[in-house]
């Protein structure tokens, strides 16, 4: 009876936990999701065409062939727009996204429970990674990521199933593999997992209690289904990339040898997603776990292989280096987890209570930064217990803003031009200073700064050409003034006569 006790106790333990991680994941991604407009890279996301009639491409194949990325991410994001059938319902086209987000925290609990043996250390690394500015602001749009990780965290959460469960192994392993085939149809990003799955392997392989030829079996089971899962798509992918040239020079800038250390933009782009402490959590968290515990040798080695990758192939990196800040966080989290465990009172327990503070601040860093938007961080300083974040201009800014709360109405512009039009028997054109990918998904008309035409000035525009009253256009004057929830202008349109370029 006393072991049933302890053991409903324990699952009671776990079970807080799982609701904490998914309050937790669900209050950073769903709160305030349908607030800001369409990034660039959402535009990017989807099955859409400004070309059409009803937006959508004449020629599909043609479409999924000549994208930079696999195709599901474009089929997820156009499952709420076929049930809405409004391509500028942002809330619904991020909702699957979002959800895919929350649930692959609760799946990279499970995964590192099984990796580490240690409950305290998957939950700790989930709640670090689902604090994670980039994770959150992944979260938050329609983005392949979100697949990527909840796919590739299931298939490596199967795929370990190989060391425990001589039972299951073939329905295990036939699950990592339809997993991994999804993530890889989601981004190429999925390779980053290939260090682990390396060591499963290898690991199954060499254990001798196994039948050898149930091992043969089951990999030539599993080459098979991931081959006829792959490879319909990626052979005439991979044929039609040859005659892409676009596709080849995107490749080309992003994947080549790089002599350039690129340490300073990986700090820089971790501050401007996560501005205080994480920096110095990563750094000696990680360092420490990698140091002090000698059974962490797979997660140094996934965060090494990885990181190298980074530094030696790629030229930009951007944010695709939350591939090597995985392993990192598991690091940093089984190093909190040995000084809770330390086998001094004192010690543990101030442990516990430093611990517990520093994740409570990235849960509230990251709630300011990406759900709560009277401020609009990076666009605005955010004040975070009396600390300024750095002030972020055209010059300093990362090429890469995801998730930030910003809305400048463009369905509101798009509304009030077409109107005009239409009362004055119009066609006039538009100009802006907001980043041309944004506001053309928006607009009817055409971007044209010729003779009569709107010119749309946005304050704090997600372009940061924040000159949003067009000194250098004569002959203008206010038309249209569009101001947010808290009373302040964000939009102000002028009409334009007369202008020659």
């Amino acid at each position: 009876m006393l072991e049933v006790g302890a053991k409903l106790r324990k699952n009671k333990l776990e079970i807080l936990t799982l609701t904490i991680l998914l309050v937790g994941a669900i209050v950073l991604r769903f709160v305030n999701l349908g607030y800001s407009n369409y990034t660039a890279d959402e535009y990017g996301a989807m099955v859409w065409s400004k070309h059409t009639q009803n937006n959508f491409p004449t020629d599909l194949k043609e479409f999924f062939l000549t994208r930079k990325k696999g195709p599901t991410q474009y089929l997820v994001s156009h499952i709420p727009i076929s049930i809405t059938g409004d391509y500028n319902n942002e809330l619904a086209l991020r909702t699957p996204f979002a959800v895919f987000s929350a649930l692959s925290i609760i799946v990279f609990y499970f995964l590192v429970k099984r990796l580490t043996k240690s409950k305290l250390t998957a939950s700790i690394s989930s709640f670090v990674l689902l604090t994670s500015g980039f994770i959150c602001g992944f979260g938050r749009i329609a983005q392949y990521q979100n697949l990527n990780m909840f796919f590739s965290f299931a298939a490596l959460y199967f795929y370990t199933g190989l060391l425990e469960e001589e039972k299951h192994q073939y329905r295990n392993s036939v699950l990592g593999t339809i997993c991994w085939s999804l993530s890889f149809l989601s981004h190429w990003d999925a390779i980053f997992i290939l260090p682990v799955v390396i060591f499963i392997f290898a690991k199954f392989l060499l254990n001798k209690t196994q039948n050898s030829k149930e091992k043969a079996k089951l990999i030539l089971l599993n080459l098979v289904i991931g081959s006829v899962l792959l490879l319909p798509f990626a052979i005439p992918y991979y044929q039609k990339l040859a005659e892409v040239d676009k596709n080849q020079q995107y490749l080309t800038r992003r994947i080549r040898l790089e002599p350039r250390s690129k340490i300073k933009d990986y700090i820089h782009d971790i501050e401007f997603y996560n501005p205080f402490i994480t920096i110095w959590l990563y750094g000696i968290g990680g360092l420490l776990g990698a140091i002090l515990i000698k059974r962490n040798y797979l997660f140094v080695s996934w965060f090494a292989i990885n990181f190298l990758f980074f530094e030696i192939f790629v030229r930009k990196p951007g944010t695709h280096i939350y591939n090597f800040l995985i392993p990192l966080i598991i690091l940093v989290a089984s190093f909190a987890s040995y000084l809770i465990k330390n086998k001094h009172r004192v010690v543990s327990y101030l442990s516990v209570i430093a611990i517990t503070l520093v994740l409570s601040f990235l849960f509230y860093q990251s709630y300011l930064i990406f759900v709560d938007h009277s401020t609009e961080y990076p666009w605005r300083q955010e004040e975070i217990f009396g600390y300024k974040t750095k002030k972020y201009t055209n010059e300093t800014k990362t090429r890469y803003l995801i998730g930030f709360p910003h809305n400048r109405y463009w369905k509101q512009v798009n509304d009030y031009v077409n109107e005009q039009n239409k009362l004055n028997n119009e066609n006039l054109t538009y100009v802006t200073n907001e980043s041309h990918t944004i506001s053309n998904y928006y607009m009817d008309v055409l971007f044209r700064p010729e003779g009569d035409f709107y010119a749309v000035g946005v304050k704090y525009p997600w372009s940061f050409a924040n000159d949003y009253k067009f000194p250098q256009i004569r002959n203008k004057y206010t038309v249209h003034t569009i101001k947010n929830e808290y009373d302040t202008t964000v939009v102000r349109i002028y009409r334009v006569e007369g202008y020659k370029p």
